[in-house]
């Protein structure tokens, strides 16, 4: 079973205070499995394409969930939500996630997915689809279950704005997905859109969590949402530039999968864009890019790998991250003084994702 990220900081924090807030965070994470598994069997029939209901991921979604309000309960006065509204908000977070995944699998044709063979797999594209419908639905479902009745907010008030969210997060994924398409259709994808599909599918889901939590403290939300777009930004391209990279440091997805799946990731848009890349290379690049072909995907992946340290991509990538880094740094710097806890836990959370690469 795949540790969950609150799992994972707890081996490697010591301090008291950060394994007890750790401990808290899982205990409430726990929470959310009983409620997928009674989704599971609510679907009898359906169960084939929906057993990865049985297999939890790292639930990070969840984890800043309850990460964020166990933040405004140590620093902000008034009203919280309860235990309740946040398990539940967790979960439709975690369930929209999977929506999604279940239709990236599709798109990908991806075979597996948290160790079990995917819905695609399993049921074919068209079941699939409209599991993960099912799901989207069910996530709305859980919004209005969150709902707290003990504050001001009418229940109405309450659900519409959650529901808001779910849907302008969901318009906004679409829309990434649609750019993610056209990014792997189009010679010569640029940094800038490379960016803004990850911002739409990664970092709008770190604002529809946020927003959720925060509906009763909006003053709360700049800051916090600046880190979690900056977090949402470093883990994809140390993700992308992990697929390339000849040192993988506890990355669980098969290398070369974004070459296999005609992915264009951050260094593959440098190389492709790098102005010394002579015809010959850019030959060879569109020609391994290429998803019918017929070279095995290692030689590929080593071709591009070889490519990218020629003309040095491995350095610019890394140029690309550290400017996240720095960003997110000061980000975390303006929070140190005001909620120490938070900040050592999302320090060790950048540390997780830096550990993907090397020399960073």
């Amino acid at each position: 079973m795949i540790q969950t990220i609150a799992e994972i900081l707890f081996e490697r924090m010591d301090g008291i205070e950060e394994r007890a807030e750790l401990n808290r965070i899982q205990s409430y994470l726990n929470q959310i499995q009983p409620i997928f598994q009674s989704l599971y069997e609510k679907y009898p029939e359906q169960q084939t394409g929906l057993s990865v209901l049985r297999h939890p991921g790292k639930q990070l979604r969840g984890f800043l969930t309850f990460l964020i309000a166990n933040h405004l309960e140590r620093i902000i006065g008034g009203p919280q939500l309860s235990e309740h509204s946040l398990i539940h908000i967790a979960a439709s977070a975690e369930l929209f996630h999977l929506f999604t995944l279940i239709h990236d699998d599709i798109i990908d044709r991806s075979e597996m997915r948290r160790g079990i063979p995917t819905a695609y797999q399993q049921v074919g594209a068209s079941t699939a689809i409209i599991l993960g419908d099912l799901l989207f639905c069910e996530a709305i479902n859980l919004l209005v279950l969150s709902v707290d009745q003990r504050y001001p907010l009418t229940d109405e008030h309450q659900t519409l704005r959650r529901i808001q969210n779910s849907l302008r997060c969901g318009t906004m994924l679409c829309e990434g997905q649609i750019w993610d398409i056209r990014s792997s259709e189009l010679d010569h994808p640029n940094i800038t859109e490379y960016f803004h599909t990850i911002d739409l599918k990664t970092g709008i889901f770190f604002e529809f969590i946020a927003s959720s939590v925060l509906q009763l403290h909006p003053k709360a939300r700049a800051p916090l949402l600046r880190i979690l777009h900056l977090f949402g930004r470093l883990f994809q391209v140390s993700d992308d530039f992990a697929d390339v990279s000849q040192n993988l440091i506890q990355v669980q997805k098969f290398r070369g999968t974004d070459i296999q799946q005609g992915i264009k990731s951050l260094p593959i848009i440098l190389l492709i864009n790098e102005p010394t890349l002579n015809e010959a290379d850019r030959i060879r690049l569109q020609d391994v890019l290429d998803r019918n072909c017929s070279e095995p995907l290692s030689k590929r992946v080593d071709i591009i790998r070889e490519l990218c340290l020629r003309y040095e991509i491995v350095e610019a990538s890394l140029r690309v991250l550290r400017e996240i880094l720095t960003s997110l740094n000061k980000e975390l710097d303006g929070l140190r003084s005001i909620d120490p806890l938070l900040v050592r836990i999302f320090d060790a959370l950048r540390e997780i994702w830096c550990e993907r690469i090397t020399d960073v």
